[in-house]
């Protein structure tokens, strides 16, 4: 089923069912959306993900690994004699593929299938856009140190190392001698990661492009600086972004591009951009939206919640955006990142929430938990959300509730 902009108006979700595929934490508000939206929803989702605040407000549950296919479609293909369903959606990591797969057996594809393993999978992705003379960064992928040492060797220095479809800054290794490229072999061997890919060091800052296609046709609502680690995991992120207006034309108009190459034909993504001496290249990109609670700063900053237009967008009841939106204020998030050990006490709780432009915060850990080094998004403490009459405003502030909130650990 592929949504018609003619018909956006007429049309209702009201008493359509769709198949949610996955979800955590972040899954409870799309369901509340779906509520909001009249949607009966089948939660497909393994047993580690599925809540139990999800019960009121889905139809059914189907508990099992949504992976295995061989399994899971002649399941699904057996609810939709008895219960049809009339769009199959996932807007988390582990779930696009599945979903997408789920979609093309049942008939209704929102985005070919092909696209959705091609985004998922980076050295298929990076393949294609060389291919199209599209942002291109020299890449391989690789086994062994003998295979880093040659690509360092051919690429002339520095070298990334990152799985080939891993998510959350997971195992992401910058090497730059051939020691250095020992270790980093090691802790992806000891990660449990046989292959990997290799692309050429990429200099400058990073920043995200939130997209939403519509039948082809993509706007990009907003453009998202990142502050990242040496580890590469991401602590903070602010909208919309501080970019010269001339190089966020040139970053606009190569995700236009780079979403027609790799075929996206409807909803959100999240694509990740460095901003080089050579000018902008695509690093990745998802077809959902931006993690680390990008969607709450889009909203803040632009009036714009792209899960819900993605849920009623793909099930045929939205207008589409026919231009980007102005932005309406200015929004920051900046993540808790304690000294490792253990924690015996969290401080300020209450005075951070009384600042000024306060949006939301959630910590993620308790007295008595255990603080890792940060070496994935997981090992952070937790995040807080500031609004702003500006970007600028919105950063000093959540700022300094960041400093004001206490994790002490020893």
């Amino acid at each position: 089923m592929q949504p018609s902009s003619s018909a956006q108006s007429a049309m209702s979700a009201s008493g359509q069912r769709i198949l949610l595929v996955g979800g955590g934490r972040e899954a409870l508000d799309l369901l509340q959306d779906a509520r909001k939206l009249g949607l009966k929803v089948v939660n497909l989702n393994s047993r580690s993900h599925f809540k139990d605040s999800f019960i009121p407000l889905i139809e059914h549950a189907l508990i099992t690994d949504y992976q295995d296919m061989a399994t899971v479609i002649p399941i699904v293909l057996a609810m939709h004699r008895v219960m049809p369903f009339d769009q199959v959606i996932s807007l988390s990591e582990a779930g696009l593929v599945p979903a997408a797969e789920l979609a093309e057996a049942l008939g209704m594809p929102a985005n070919p299938l092909a696209t959705v393993r091609m985004l998922k999978h980076k050295p298929l992705m990076r393949e294609r856009l060389n291919e199209a003379g599209l942002s291109p960064v020299m890449a391989r992928e690789g086994h062994t140190l003998d295979d880093v040492r040659a690509f360092m060797a051919a690429c002339g220095g520095s070298a990334i190392l990152k799985p080939a479809d891993g998510a959350s800054s997971f195992s992401v290794h910058r090497v730059d001698d051939p020691e250095q490229a020992r270790v980093a072999v090691e802790a992806m061997r000891a990660a449990g990661l046989r292959s990997f890919l290799m692309e050429e060091y990429l200099d400058g800052p990073e920043i995200s492009a939130e997209a939403f296609s519509f039948d082809g046709r993509h706007v990009v609502i907003a453009v998202t600086d990142k502050w990242t680690l040496d580890s590469h995991v991401e602590v903070g992120h602010a909208i919309p972004s501080s970019i010269d207006p001339d190089v966020r034309q040139e970053v606009v108009a190569l995700v236009h591009a780079f979403l027609d190459v790799v075929g996206l034909r409807n909803g959100p993504s999240h694509t990740e951009i460095k901003l080089t001496s050579r000018g902008p290249r695509i690093i990745e990109s998802h077809n959902r939206v931006g993690g680390d609670r990008i969607n709450d700063l889009v909203n803040i900053a632009y009036g714009v919640n792209m899960k819900s237009m993605a849920l009623a967008w793909l099930c045929g009841c939205a207008e589409p955006l026919r231009a980007p939106p102005p932005a309406i204020a200015g929004a920051a998030i900046r993540f808790f990142t304690p000294a490792p050990g253990t924690v015996t006490a969290i401080e300020h709780e209450d005075q951070v929430r009384a600042m000024p432009g306060f949006e939301d915060m959630r910590i993620t850990v308790r007295v008595g938990d255990v603080v890792r080094p940060v070496r994935s998004s997981d090992d952070r403490a937790g995040q807080v959300i500031a609004r702003g009459g500006d970007v600028d405003e919105a950063i000093v502030r959540c700022e300094r509730m960041r400093d004001a909130l206490r994790i002490v650990t020893e």
